[in-house]
């Protein structure tokens, strides 16, 4: 069995309003440890379906502009993009432990391609209490996209227009 090391690091966190219900998002970035590749990824809380033509409203409740990483080690080698077990998205769970100078995103219950189930935190700092905190939420973790590594790619985000409506509208 053969394993791999990659970085983890928070990126943003947003409560997006649809209509008259709200979803939890996380965006976060998994990387090598010779940080050549970065890999972005979203999570999206089941409750609130967004309609593809709702008009959403984000909130941002935590951010990080430089990666604040945590390694973790994966049993089964995967690939950057190898988070997630289906393309489409795959379900997981988040709990958010707020404290006032950061919140730790612990993600569990999901499986990776190389059909390992999984748990791992990625942090954040605090911008605002989210509403949801130290709850368990279920969700689906959607793959967004594979960039070149630089401390600037980091600070811009997903910049793929699918990604960046993704975030913050219906998830395509």
């Amino acid at each position: 069995m053969s394993r791999v090391t990659f970085r983890i690091s928070g990126y943003a966190g947003y409560s997006v309003a649809c209509g008259d219900q709200s979803k939890t998002r996380i965006v976060f970035a998994v990387f090598d440890d010779e940080e050549t590749k970065l890999a972005w990824y979203l999570f999206s809380s089941l409750k609130g379906q967004c309609a593809k033509d709702a008009a959403t409203t984000p909130k941002k409740f935590g951010h990080h502009d430089v990666p604040a990483f945590n390694h973790h080690t994966f049993e089964k080698k995967i690939g950057l993009d190898g988070l997630i077990s289906r393309p489409a998205g795959s379900t997981a769970t988040l709990k958010m432990d707020v404290t006032d100078r950061h919140i730790n995103c612990n993600f569990s219950d999901l499986k990776t391609a190389a059909g390992e189930t999984v748990e791992f935190t990625a942090t954040i700092q605090t911008d605002s209490k989210p509403s949801d905190g130290g709850k368990d939420i279920k969700g689906t973790m959607y793959f967004l996209e594979l960039v070149d590594f630089s401390k600037k790619a980091f600070k811009l985000g997903p910049q793929e227009k699918k990604s960046q409506s993704s975030i913050t509208g219906p998830v395509k």
